[in-house]
């Protein structure tokens, strides 16, 4: 949530445009947070990767 390169708006943005998207926000975390939250980072995205369906066609709306 401290990000000033990619602020949570541009999130919600892509969240809005990619409706496969999940929008994870890290209280505390700036744009480096995959590294300085790394054990977090790694929970999200191995979570969201287990539910895909990986025949799905992944296109924007």
């Amino acid at each position: 949530d401290q990000d000033l390169i990619s602020p949570i708006a541009v999130g919600e943005f892509l969240q809005q445009q990619l409706p496969q998207a999940e929008l994870k926000i890290v209280q505390g975390g700036d744009h480096l947070f995959i590294e300085e939250h790394a054990d977090q980072a790694a929970k999200y995205i191995s979570a969201y990767l287990s539910q895909l369906d990986l025949g799905a066609q992944l296109e924007p709306k």
